[in-house]
Parts: structure tokens; sequence; C-alpha cells
């Protein structure tokens, strides 16, 4: 197995929990942005801050 394969594998498997969840990049590590509520948009919150789920 590639190492690219197996780092998408273990992110898939330790990060991800449930179906529409993403990964994005914290501050020291990549962190788990939970699934909302449907109808809710991602919104950036700014440089250095990570986006959060909000109403349009």
């Amino acid at each position: 197995m590639q190492i690219k394969q197996w780092i998408t594998d273990y992110i898939r498997r330790t990060l991800l929990t449930t179906q529409g969840d993403m990964v994005v990049k914290g501050a020291t590590a990549v962190e788990r942005l939970v699934a909302v509520a449907v109808g809710q948009v991602l919104k950036s919150e700014g440089v250095g801050a990570l986006p959060a789920w909000g109403v349009p």
C-alpha cells in the first residue's frame, strides 16, 4: 500500500465518524468539522480561524 493511501485510510477510520464530516487544518493538527443540520452553510471566520456552520 502506498503511503498516501495509508494516510487517507487512517484519516477516514479515525477522524471522520459521520457521513458529511470534513477535515480542516487546525492550529496544530488536522481536525474534524462535524456535519450539521440541513440548510446550514459553511462560513469563513477569517484568517487564522476554523470555518463554522451557520444560517445563510
